[in-house]
């Protein structure tokens, strides 16, 4: 069965993606882009005003950026 999801989710996890393929090949110093600007507006003001299907995302990409001595949210669109 295929679960609908929304856009917000998918870029979400396209970013978490994305920290989690920097932290393993022990990359510190990060852009991070997005064509959502939603999903940048969230993670730059506060996770909790986001959809609730994509805080939990949302919350991973924030725990993971931790690791990065250096990262900027950018909206590529």
């Amino acid at each position: 069965m295929l679960m609908q999801v929304g856009i917000q989710v998918l870029e979400a996890i396209a970013v978490l993606e994305g920290c989690m393929l920097a932290k393993q090949q022990g990359i510190n110093d990060v852009v991070i882009e997005c064509d959502s600007k939603e999903t940048i507006f969230y993670l730059q003001s506060s996770i909790e005003n986001g959809s609730w299907e994509a805080h939990p995302t949302l919350q991973k990409i924030m725990n993971s950026a931790e690791f990065f001595n250096l990262h900027r949210w950018y909206c590529g669109s």
